[in-house]
């Protein structure tokens, strides 16, 4: 939008893809301050047609695992989400990510957003989702895809470097 309408005094930051692609000048590189920061992009769509093939799109050396997204809801008392997480660990599958989201309306209630290392249509991950489906009101799939490359993780760099807090 900016390189279309030539906008004055205006940037962008992505990745040099992202300026190849649209022809776009490189001010600047490295911006980031954490060398395993990673964007992340998501397709959506209604149709399953239309994302057909997206996949040879992906290079085998920047993927990682497969990781499924998924959002639930459960009763707000206590141990409903640690019954609901529960089926992930007894089937040994990695949560790569849990965070919630307040539900509009309802005060003290929440959706629950996880992403998980795995299938969702057979193996552990079908257990696992079989498990949670017993405890939740409410259970959607939002998509499986290749995770991003795992290969920073266990190396020796700092989670929190000299001089940054936590905070």
């Amino acid at each position: 939008m900016l390189i279309r309408g030539r906008e004055a005094n205006a940037a962008a930051i992505a990745g040099r893809g992202a300026a190849t692609h649209y022809g776009a000048k490189i001010l600047a590189e490295n911006l980031e301050d954490d060398p395993a920061n990673y964007t992340r992009f998501f397709l959506l769509s209604t149709r399953d047609d239309e994302l057909e093939g997206i996949e040879r799109g992906y290079r085998p050396d920047a993927t990682g695992p497969v990781k499924t997204s998924i959002v639930f809801h459960v009763t707000n008392e206590p141990g409903s989400l640690h019954r609901a997480l529960g089926g992930f660990a007894e089937a040994g599958i990695d949560l790569a990510k849990i965070e919630s989201r307040p539900v509009r309306g309802r005060p003290f209630e929440y959706l629950f957003y996880v992403d998980f290392f795995g299938e969702p249509s057979a193996g552990p991950g079908l257990k696992a989702l079989k498990a949670l489906g017993r405890c939740a009101g409410f259970l959607r799939i939002l998509g499986t895809y290749p995770s991003g490359r795992l290969d920073w993780v266990g190396t020796d760099a700092p989670l929190f470097p000299a001089g940054r807090s936590r905070d």
